[in-house]
């Protein structure tokens, strides 16, 4: 039996648009999201600007304001992601040496040095950036505040300091939850089993070479997700995937949900639908497995809205 496509009336308003873009984001449909995106494209690019102004009947109310920007973000790194970058250009404005110019090029820096290895210096700059937004208020610290804590976070676990690595990323989780970053809630749930992964002595598990080195890895194929850079993540996800295969049954850490989690993730966003349900399937499976019952919830979750985006 063939399936009959409904044909969508066509939205020619930007407010209906934009209201119909924010409904699909607060019922968690991705398969809605991009289809609105897609069949409106040019829309979505010609009114962006417009949706900037925030809408005068939530301007004394601060949490609105903060969830209304965070949309608008996830909507404009969407677009980075199909090649059209002039959202994010406009959402972040044009150069002035302003506060949030300079948190975004010490970010990005700070980005750069972690890919590099060079995790101290990286660390430095964040804190930097957390100590002088200390002394401003607004919708661009809610931006990136999130951003800056989980970089935190990978950086001291990468320096093997699982106190900080979990303080920071409870934070940009805590950060997340308050602006209603659903998939920045995910993130930094999925780094905290990460981090909290394996032998009771979490701290001691993370001396082992073999074990630093591969969740120091996953650590890194976030943050390169985070950036959009999935093919990249991937590849670093796979490199893993072959190592830890190769190791004696029962070796293997228990943070392989993790890995074929995100491996899931990259696919979705990257819309190779049947990877990322075949990577989302073994994330849950391994879950289970190691009983690791937030995992099972969250993969769940995520099987869920793959079906959704396959209808």
């Amino acid at each position: 039996m063939f399936r009959l496509f409904r044909r969508h009336a066509t939205i020619t308003d930007p407010e209906t648009l934009r209201d119909a873009l924010f409904s699909a984001m607060e019922r968690d449909d991705e398969k809605e999201f991009m289809r609105l995106c897609s069949d409106n494209r040019r829309l979505v690019v010609d009114s962006f600007e417009l949706w900037q102004k925030v809408p005068a009947a939530i301007l004394d109310r601060p949490q609105e304001v903060t969830v209304y920007v965070t949309r608008l973000l996830k909507i404009a790194q969407y677009f980075m992601s199909i090649g059209e970058p002039a959202l994010l250009a406009h959402l972040i404005g044009n150069r002035d040496d302003t506060p949030a110019d300079r948190w975004r090029e010490t970010m990005s820096e700070a980005h750069a040095r972690a890919v590099a290895g060079d995790y101290s210096q990286s660390k430095d700059l964040l804190l930097g950036v957390l100590s002088e937004m200390e002394s401003h208020e607004g919708n661009a610290i809610d931006q990136y505040r999130s951003r800056v804590y989980g970089l935190l976070g990978t950086n001291y676990f990468s320096l093997r300091d699982l106190p900080n690595a979990r303080k920071y990323t409870a934070l940009a989780l805590e950060e997340c939850r308050r602006t209603a970053d659903d998939e920045g809630s995910r993130t930094y749930t999925e780094n905290m089993f990460l981090f909290n992964s394996g032998t009771e002595d979490g701290d001691r598990e993370v001396a082992t070479p073999p074990v630093f080195r591969f969740r120091k890895e996953i650590a890194l194929a976030q943050d390169l997700s985070d950036e959009a850079r999935y093919d990249e993540s991937n590849d670093v996800l796979e490199a893993v995937l072959r190592e830890m295969e190769a190791l004696p049954a029962g070796s293997q850490a228990s943070f392989r949900g993790k890995l074929y989690g995100l491996l899931g993730l990259n696919s979705f966003r990257l819309r190779r639908m049947a990877d990322a349900a075949r990577y989302t399937e073994l994330a849950l499976k391994h879950c289970t497995d190691d009983g690791d019952q937030a995992g099972v919830r969250i993969y769940r979750a995520n099987i869920a809205v793959i079906a959704r985006a396959q209808e």
